[in-house]
């Protein structure tokens, strides 16, 4: 088999649709669409985790997947106040002055 790398940089049979375990710095901030420099900010206030193989820093998945979650907001159901109901002409009332339209005040 030979050792050349593809376009995407990956080595021939290796399965693509394989998530990762671990990012790079750049490979994290892409993967969660922040900055580099505003990844690196989270990591020095302890808000994602890292790695240290040697001189390489990396992010897990894991990490990266718990991060998004403690920052998750929950919205509340929309209610149904009526708005999305058709409701005749007659029911609308008058028709707003189209002063706005000519000009006129």
């Amino acid at each position: 088999m030979s050792n050349h790398l593809r376009d995407d940089g990956r080595l021939p049979g290796v399965n693509s649709e394989r998530a990762a375990l671990a990012h790079s710095i750049p490979a994290a901030a892409a993967r969660i669409s922040l900055s580099r420099s505003r990844v690196y900010e989270l990591i020095n206030e302890g808000e994602i985790p890292v790695i240290k193989v040697g001189s390489r820093t990396l992010i897990s998945e894991a990490d990266l997947n718990a991060f998004l979650d403690r920052h998750r907001v929950e919205t509340a159901p929309v209610a149904d106040n009526g708005c999305n109901q058709r409701r005749s002409a007659s029911e609308h009332g008058p028709p707003a002055p189209r002063s706005w339209q000519t000009g006129a005040g």
